[in-house]
């Protein structure tokens, strides 16, 4: 075995242990859970039979999609949401992709990459991708006022940047010609974002689920959950739970399966848990709550718990 064979082999060997098992489940939560942004044609290419058709054989056998995997430059969430979506584009009958990571460049300067350009129904269609988690820190209604976990981003920073900048690229004339080199002349644009929004918990009630105003560019239909200092956490007594996991990238989008590596406990377990988590690494940590009832396990909910003093 050559050695560039022999150093693809093992890295099939480690993604296959730490996807396969939630490949299936990731796949579906890519493609069908509520966008954070508007797209009329993700949820037409959604809705088709061939789309649930794929996520079944990809559950049958992973093995398609965790060859796909094998070109992730970086194991991150964004990059493997991206592969996700490349996966299901490139398996879909009528969609032809075009380019994927493609860099825009002017006199040598890179300007930007357009994420996919693939053509369907008769046009060709650029989708900018993204996975993001934002805490609220203030001002519901302000974009910017929505926070990543590690302070780093902002959901404001982010429509500013996709709006202005990503969205755009194929009107400018380093965009034209990059898709002039394609046999491409028009394409239309539109985000393709995914995640989850958090709010702050309310001193006097943890959570009132679908009550949070949002910014008027968000889907109404978005994921949400809150957030809570682990002083909140310890004195909460809405959260019924048997089990917790602390869950790390990417097992943010996985939906519970039964097989997961679940921890037995209450709210003292837990809080013990996440206090230990951030005497190494002071940042918020998104925990699943879930019940257990005979040998069946219910997610109750998904929350971020943060340090008393953030942000």
């Amino acid at each position: 075995m050559t050695a560039d064979r022999q150093e693809r082999e093992t890295l099939k060997a480690r993604l296959t242990a730490r996807f396969r098992p939630f490949l299936a489940g990731d796949l579906e939560w890519a493609i069908l859970s509520p966008p954070l942004l508007p797209n009329s044609l993700q949820a037409h290419l959604a809705r088709l039979p061939e789309t649930r058709a794929l996520i079944d054989r990809v559950r049958n056998d992973p093995s398609p999609l965790l060859d796909t995997l094998l070109t992730m430059k970086r194991q991150n969430l964004g990059t493997y949401f991206e592969h996700l979506i490349f996966f299901w584009l490139e398996n879909m009958p009528g969609v032809q992709v075009r380019g994927k990571n493609l860099q825009v460049r002017e006199d040598k300067q890179t300007l930007g990459e357009m994420d996919v350009l693939f053509d369907y129904d008769g046009a060709c269609w650029h989708w900018e991708l993204a996975v993001k988690f934002y805490l609220n820190a203030g001002d519901r209604m302000d974009p910017w006022q929505w926070v990543g976990p590690m302070k780093r981003d902002t959901l404001g920073r982010k429509l500013d940047r996709l709006f202005s900048h990503q969205l755009t690229l194929p009107e400018t004339p380093a965009g034209q010609a990059c898709l002039s080199r394609l046999g491409i002349k028009e394409v239309t644009s539109s985000p393709m974002v995914k995640g989850m929004l958090f709010s702050a918990a309310r001193q006097d009630s943890a959570y009132e689920p679908g009550t949070t105003p949002l910014p008027p560019s968000l889907s109404p239909q978005c994921l949400q959950s809150c957030w809570m200092t682990l002083h909140q956490f310890q004195a909460d007594s809405s959260l019924p739970f048997t089990h917790f996991r602390i869950l790390k990238k990417p097992r943010w989008i996985s939906p519970i399966r039964d097989f997961d590596d679940l921890v037995r406990g209450d709210q003292t377990v837990a809080s013990a848990a996440l206090a230990h988590c951030f005497q190494g690494h002071a940042a918020p940590h998104l925990i699943l709550l879930a019940r257990q009832d005979a040998d069946h396990f219910t997610e109750i909910r998904r929350l971020f718990v943060t340090p008393n003093d953030w942000p």
